[in-house]
């Protein structure tokens, strides 16, 4: 992941994510997307970062050990489209 703080740009990554793609091209509705990250192992590359994001006042990992997310889609004849983009509000 890439976010933007204060005048630099942060990267990180959340190591060992897993995940879901069922497509079902006869019903196009019923495709779905799921995906698992555990938020206690995020790695910035700096541990005081990487302790601070894991506290209360980002994933606080205590509470909340896991971060799904799952898709909805809209169908049309020929495509699927997501009817929101994956954003994660912290």
């Amino acid at each position: 992941f890439v976010c933007n703080h204060v005048r630099s740009k942060v990267r990180g990554l959340f190591p060992l994510p897993a995940g879901t793609v069922v497509l079902d091209e006869d019903h196009p509705a019923n495709t779905r997307i799921e995906a698992t990250i555990d938020p206690r192992h995020v790695t910035t590359g700096v541990e005081e970062r990487d302790t601070h994001l894991k506290g209360p006042d980002f994933f606080d990992v205590a509470r909340f050990p896991t971060i799904r997310f799952a898709s909805t889609w809209s169908a049309t004849a020929t495509c699927l489209t997501p009817t929101r983009s994956p954003t994660l509000m912290v």
